[in-house]
């Protein structure tokens, strides 16, 4: 119960999809997992141009930790999965107003095919 809290989670479909990922990650994989967090001493210098979308009810990673956060409103550490039409428009707003700085797979051109020869 504690780790569902911890991840936000709230309804019983949240705690089905959860206990499902648990169950399928075997315990070696959790434990590399959670030491890699615990260990993580951070970045020197964030990415230019990065975009960090950041819940505000995130119970592990805190939003009051993080510099110039895109908030989602009552976002948990799960809400990719239960409020992934917010994150979703939010990272298509970020990459409609990032021109180049996007990754190559992410251009318009890259999306189209090569570009004809003359």
């Amino acid at each position: 119960p504690l780790v569902r809290w911890q991840m936000g989670l709230s309804s019983d479909a949240d705690i089905a999809l959860f206990d499902g990922f648990i169950a399928d990650t075997a315990l070696h994989q959790l434990k590399v997992q959670i030491a890699a967090v615990l260990d993580w001493e951070g970045v020197p210098r964030p990415a230019e141009g990065l975009v960090h979308i950041h819940g505000d009810n995130d119970r592990l990673m805190p939003l009051e930790h993080i510099a110039s956060p895109s908030v989602v409103p009552d976002g948990g550490h799960f809400m990719v999965f239960n409020k992934g039409g917010t994150v979703s428009r939010m990272v298509l707003d970020a990459l409609a107003g990032a021109g180049d700085r996007r990754p190559f797979a992410l251009r318009r051109e890259a999306t189209v095919g090569p570009k004809p020869t003359s």
